[in-house]
């Protein structure tokens, strides 16, 4: 009897083994389950995450950057003065005296500087251009200037500056400019034309014609007012003639539709408009060592005009020019023969 429970005993034992080791064995199981299922998932999931492409999202554009306040125009006038006014177009004022300078430059920014140019038609005089110039600290903010003001970094003013009195004989344009913070490139805000002249006039006479041109120019004109007039020296050859006679006598033609209007004696004109036709209705053919032309006007022709009326002498400085009573004109006048430059000798 204590034989067979020895073998119960032991029998006992061996299955109570058997059940911690299976149970060992299920526990190793469940951990491993524990542990590899949720590394599984999450690789399918980062594999999941990698193959789908996204899915676009509505973004919202960015609130664009205020743009920039625009820069406010710079605006510079001039206001004459009603007590004296300055010179009026072919004013004529008298040679060797001064003149006022008045009226006001304003501007929306502070001024810069205030200047004047003179120049004379026809003068190589070295006086011309005859320039003078004002300036202002711009920190000090002077948005006003009347041109008799002293108040400027040169301690004078523009009116004090400039002597009419030194201007020669002749038509003098005057420009007046301005600038400012707003405005680096000068602007002119005044132009005008008027007349220097003196009280000593000299007359056209037979003398000053050559040959026989004197005869020639009475035949045509008959009355010796129309090409006998007063003038006085500018600079060279050069003169100007009294305003009286040229604006009696002196026209414009358009003998070129298009371009610049030809300036000539009114007892002239039936002979331009006669030569404007031919120009402008006349077809011409031109061949040579450079080509044919193809069949073109005779207007066509016609590179530069170069003037008609020029108040002038020859270069003789003895002898009065065609030119001188808008009895000339000049074309192409820098192209010689052929159509070559004129070459400088």
């Amino acid at each position: 009897m204590t034989e067979q429970a020895g073998r119960r005993k032991k029998k006992n034992e061996m299955r109570n083994a058997a059940i911690i080791a299976l149970l060992t064995v299920i526990g190793l199981c469940v951990l491993f389950l524990l542990i590899m299922l949720p590394l599984r998932a999450l690789n399918e999931h980062r594999q999941s995450e990698a193959s789908v492409s996204p899915v676009p999202t509505s973004t919202v554009p960015p609130t664009p950057s205020p743009s920039p306040t625009p820069r406010v125009p710079s605006v510079l006038t001039f206001d004459e003065s009603t007590d004296d006014p300055m010179p009026a177009q072919d004013s004529r004022l008298t040679f060797g005296h001064g003149y006022k300078l008045r009226g006001t430059v304003q501007s929306n920014y502070p001024l810069t500087s205030v200047s004047l140019e003179i120049n004379c038609a026809f003068s190589e005089d070295p006086r011309y251009p005859y320039v003078k110039s004002v300036s202002f600290d711009p920190n000090k903010q002077i948005y006003s200037y009347p041109l008799d003001d002293a108040l400027t970094l040169e301690g004078v003013s523009l009116d004090s500056l400039t002597q009419f009195s030194a201007l020669g004989v002749g038509i003098h344009t005057l420009k007046l400019f301005a600038t400012s913070t707003g405005q680096d490139t000068p602007e002119v805000l005044f132009e005008t034309r008027f007349y220097n002249l003196s009280d000593h006039w000299e007359t056209i006479k037979k003398s000053d014609f050559s040959n026989n041109s004197y005869e020639t120019a009475l035949k045509f004109f008959k009355d010796k007012d129309a090409f006998l007039y007063r003038y006085q020296w500018v600079d060279a050859r050069y003169i100007v003639a009294d305003p009286d006679w040229e604006n009696e006598y002196i026209v414009s033609y358009d003998c070129l539709p298009g371009r610049e209007p030809w300036r000539i004696h009114k007892f002239a004109l039936p002979y331009y408009k006669a030569a404007s036709y031919y120009l402008n209705n006349v077809h011409v053919r031109v061949s040579g060592t450079n080509g044919d032309s193809g069949v073109l006007l005779l207007r066509d022709l016609i590179d530069t005009y170069n003037g008609s009326y020029c108040s002038r002498f020859t270069s003789s400085e003895t002898h009065i020019s065609h030119h001188a009573f808008g009895t000339a004109t000049d074309l192409n006048g820098g192209m010689s023969a052929n159509r070559q430059p004129e070459r400088k000798t």
